[in-house]
């Protein structure tokens, strides 16, 4: 794959919209985190910390950090068309997400955030 030098990795950008896919679907779906962890996870060969788990153990600040880069308004070279900047659109952190960055619910690094840690053991957040 050929790509010009821009923030993030690849496997960041696909995960990503992967990620702000699923919270999407959850939100339309009414479902719960444990819910969707429990189809996102080893039912579907992903890994068993499935998609919330996983974003506690990165850190919710850094996914906000990526969707951040992601959204941010790229640079149009020379030859570009300015419409390929669309496809981000749908890159939008949901409010119930902003409000855990907001209130420092970052995943494990404090202890907690859509999982909480109580000795030694895990369950739904706050």
């Amino acid at each position: 794959m050929i790509a010009k030098d821009t923030p993030n990795f690849i496997g960041n950008r696909i995960g990503t919209f992967s990620v702000l896919n699923v919270i999407r679907l959850m939100q339309e779906m009414d479902l719960t985190i444990e819910e969707v962890d429990a189809l996102t996870g080893q039912a579907v060969g992903w890994p068993r910390s499935a998609t919330f788990r996983t974003i506690d153990l990165v850190g919710l600040d850094i996914l906000g950090h990526v969707v951040g880069n992601m959204t941010r308004p790229a640079r149009v070279e020379a030859g570009d068309s300015p419409a390929a900047l669309d496809e981000r659109s749908d890159l939008k952190l949901p409010d119930f997400y902003r409000q855990m960055l907001e209130r420092k619910w970052l995943g494990d690094k404090t202890k907690g955030g859509f999982y909480k840690k109580t000795k030694g053991q895990r369950r739904p957040g706050r």
